[in-house]
């Protein structure tokens, strides 16, 4: 007997994982009947296939009631992908559709294979996850079993423990406005100095709680993405985004705001991890565009984003300044923003008292909004800024052009580099 008949060696397999037959149309489960007659003897194998009751041992569900409860998609993956082993009683189901990232699959097989073992226990399936050491994912998650309906539910819960994985990977890139503007520049640089001048002593205070200059931005949502396929899908629901119509906030002319005054993420300024510049819009053209792509990943890609802030009405625009996380140097995309699931390290706050007595009006000056940077974590590209998977070029004129062309056109740059996020499966990072 192979090693895969091995895992199903249990007694009541023929009870558990019965045999489907149709029959004028109609699907059953064929399970093993007593002889009432012989109560010493073994289960025979008679088939009890009759509909209603027809012998007093029957024990027959129609097909249709066992699968009633799955979606439309999963009776599609039921009728058109599971396919039965030749020369086997078992039934396989390839996850290739599926697009697990194999940066998932440690945390899905758990400690000592853990959820794994869980998983092929309740459904009765076993399951074999591909070694991708290699960084690229060549093969898919591979299910079987002797029941093939019990395949689709060992999918459905796979598919949740991959969903689950993403929340306990620190995120991997976020959506973002570059602040990039000389002026703006050069304003944070004499802000800084005079910071440190006035400042310098206050509890907890360091010049290297500083954020880059190159690096300023305002965050929409942080995004946990793994390959190729989904830089793809996020570049694609940016493009979707203003192709509905969000485009026409670009009609009125460039998108600019303003970075002047001080705020904190928290109440007590004796106390505090993150001080940012606040936005001034006054149009609410800026803050409409945030909102609408948060809201459109929100539903259309929830399982990317990390921060799902549904109970908040407006994303909330600022640029950060200081972070108490920058004095370990570990830069991050959204710096005051836990990773969900995450384990948080202690954080020696500063005291920004001062800080906002002296400077809390100041005034940083203009930025022109030009793109939406997916921008990667943990990295610098040549102009000091982070690296994009996609820039997303804020042109009125392009997608007023779009609506009425027939060609396919794309208004993104793509950058070459290196997109494997390596830094998901930094231990390190599981601390933060």
């Amino acid at each position: 007997m192979s090693n895969q008949h091995h895992f199903f060696n249990f007694s009541d397999k023929e009870v558990m994982t019965p045999h489907i037959k149709e029959m004028n149309g109609m699907f059953f489960r064929i399970h093993p009947v007593v002889d009432e007659n012989s109560p010493g003897e073994k289960q025979s194998k008679e088939e009890s296939i009759s509909r209603g009751g027809d012998t007093a041992n029957s024990t027959a569900v129609p097909f249709s009631d066992l699968i009633a409860e799955f979606s439309e998609e999963e009776q599609d993956v039921l009728y058109h992908r599971v396919r039965k082993t030749p020369g086997s009683d078992t039934f396989r189901l390839w996850l290739d559709q599926e697009r697990i990232p194999s940066a998932l699959f440690a945390m899905m097989i758990g400690k000592g294979g853990a959820g794994k073992k869980a998983i092929e226990d309740e459904t009765k399936a076993r399951i074999i996850f591909p070694d991708n050491r290699s960084q690229e994912q060549t093969k898919p998650i591979e299910i079987f079993s002797y029941d093939e309906v019990q395949l689709i539910v060992c999918r459905r819960r796979l598919l949740q423990s991959a969903q689950n994985a993403r929340f306990k990977i620190p995120f991997t890139h976020f959506l973002c406005f570059p602040a990039s503007s000389q002026s703006v520049h050069q304003s944070f640089q004499t802000f800084r100095n005079e910071v440190t001048k006035k400042c310098g002593g206050s509890r907890g205070f360091s010049p290297d709680l500083f954020q880059n200059y190159s690096k300023l931005h305002l965050t929409i949502g942080t995004l946990a993405l793994f390959s190729q396929y989904e830089y793809g899908l996020a570049a694609d629901g940016l493009t979707e985004c203003f192709a509905d119509g969000l485009w026409r906030e670009l009609n009125e002319g460039p998108l600019h705001c303003r970075l002047k005054g001080l705020e904190i993420m928290n109440d007590d300024p004796s106390e505090v991890d993150v001080l940012y510049a606040k936005i001034e819009d006054p149009t609410g053209r800026l803050q409409q565009i945030a909102d609408s792509v948060y809201e459109w990943f929100m539903e259309a890609e929830p399982r990317f984003l990390q921060d799902k802030f549904d109970h908040v009405d407006n994303v909330k625009l600022h640029v950060t300044l200081l972070n108490s996380r920058f004095r370990k140097g570990e830069e991050i995309g959204e710096e005051e923003v836990e990773s969900v699931g995450g384990k948080s390290r202690s954080r020696k706050t500063f005291d920004a008292t001062d800080i906002l007595k002296h400077f809390g009006d100041y005034d940083f000056g203009t930025v022109h909004i030009k793109e939406i940077h997916v921008s990667q974590r943990f990295s610098s590209d040549s102009n000091g800024f982070y690296k994009a998977t996609r820039k997303l070029v804020l042109d009125a004129e392009f997608f007023r052009s779009s609506e009425t062309s027939s060609e396919q056109q794309q208004p993104f740059v793509h950058e070459s580099y290196s997109d494997e996020p390596t830094c998901a499966l930094d231990e390190n990072l599981s601390e933060q």
